[in-house]
């Protein structure tokens, strides 16, 4: 079973980090939950970002591990998404990047084929990022970008 969250962010951002709660743990009836993990990146399943191995052992705060590649791909992220009508005159404009968690959980079905009931389970998902600013040194918006 899969569900998740999509985050949009400026074209460009630097993602400094994410922050993945477990506030209460899945449990369910009439069948196993096994181990929820999370894979945080640009399109719905991937890690592009990052990744959670384990998710539901117990409340708290998320370990996120991060690769050398994943590192570098949060240092700008991509224009996945166009946004109209473009409202700025940056060569950027109208360009967003979409963050999707995609949470994955696993279960064994109970008596017969029937799905477990999940009776418990919340999760709460953040990512900071920084923008940039396309507008420094524009002598065009002085004075709030020129910094020449």
């Amino acid at each position: 079973m899969y569900r998740g969250v999509t985050f949009w962010l400026p074209y460009a951002a630097n993602i400094n980090d994410f922050l993945i709660d477990t506030n209460v743990a899945i449990t369910a009836t009439g069948g196993t939950i096994g181990t929820v993990t999370a894979s945080i990146g640009n399109a719905f399943n991937t890690t592009t970002y990052a990744n959670v191995a384990s998710m539901n052992a117990a409340t708290g705060r998320n370990t996120v591990a991060l690769t050398g590649a994943q590192l570098l791909a949060q240092n700008s992220t991509t224009g996945d998404i166009t946004v109209s009508p473009v409202q700025a005159s940056s060569q950027y404009a109208g360009l967003v990047s979409q963050v999707v968690v995609t949470l994955t959980i696993p279960y064994t079905a109970g008596t017969g084929t029937t799905l477990p009931v999940i009776t418990a389970g919340t999760f709460t998902f953040a990512v900071r990022y920084t923008q940039t600013d396309y507008n420094i040194g524009n002598a065009t918006t002085y004075p709030y970008g020129n910094f020449d």
